[in-house]
């Protein structure tokens, strides 16, 4: 780009900035009755609400109970699996990219990648 296209692109961006660059107010507003607004509606209708303790249930005892936990998956374990998906996609996406043409050859690439993918997780 020339020079004679980037100055003023550069003076633009700088008058704009100093738009964003503004103090916040010192004071903020007073609560006070130029602050105030009031509202005013019709009541409709009034539904009483009746609280019945007498029929709730007791309240539950809490205790502490021991609750045996699993051990986490192996990592390794886990690892293995990510890279045998990995390896099934690109297989499954070369294998599907040798059949059609045009977009039924993308469909059929994508088709053999998630075909693989899924081969290789399991």
């Amino acid at each position: 780009m020339s020079l004679l296209r980037i100055l003023p692109l550069l003076f633009a961006a700088s008058l704009s900035a100093q738009a964003f660059a503004q103090a916040p107010p010192a004071i903020p507003a007073a609560a006070g009755e130029e602050n105030s607004h009031y509202g005013w509606a019709d009541v409709l209708r009034v539904d009483p609400v009746y609280a019945d303790d007498a029929a709730s249930p007791p309240p539950q005892p809490c205790y502490e109970e021991q609750v045996p936990v699993t051990a986490p998956a192996d990592a390794q374990a886990q690892n293995k699996r990510g890279i045998f998906t990995t390896i099934g996609a690109l297989v499954g996406g070369i294998l599907g990219n040798q059949f059609g043409k045009g977009k039924g050859r993308a469909a059929a690439t994508v088709a053999g990648a998630v075909a693989g993918g899924v081969t290789g997780n399991n």
